[in-house]
């Protein structure tokens, strides 16, 4: 069973997105992964990892969950908050700093060459993507 599995940065509503401001939006991840609705009748959940240029945070465990039973499309229910600070892994939300960069990471548990990712850039409430001194 080999998929092509796709990831994308959303909304809370699945819209794409690239750009986050760092605390105030969260961030949203979509997942489309359809060999991965193993049970026509469950709704099925699957986890990515979060990293950060800059502060270098890793948030390996956040959980998608699927959108209904057999979609084969996975988000994250609650948003994961940016906050303007140095890294502390580990603890559900990324810690990072204007003009980094944020990548999703997944990896199909049931083939290994299935691997997707995707990018958003994260600006100042100002607007500005100009890197910040933590």
């Amino acid at each position: 069973r080999q998929g092509n599995s796709t990831l994308v940065f959303t909304d809370a509503a699945g819209a794409q997105r690239t750009v986050f401001t760092i605390g105030a939006e969260q961030l949203f991840v979509t997942l489309t992964d359809t060999d991965e609705n193993r049970n026509p009748v469950a709704i099925e959940t699957k986890t990515i990892s979060l990293v950060s240029t800059i502060t270098g945070d890793v948030e390996a465990n956040i959980t998608v969950t699927e959108t209904g039973p057999t979609t084969g499309v996975f988000r994250n229910a609650a948003g994961v908050v940016t906050v303007l600070s140095s890294a502390t892994t580990g603890n559900g939300r990324i810690e990072t700093a204007g003009g980094a960069i944020v990548t999703a990471n997944y990896t199909d548990p049931d083939d290994t060459s299935d691997r997707s990712l995707a990018t958003a850039s994260i600006s100042l409430k100002d607007g500005k993507s100009i890197p910040s001194t933590l």
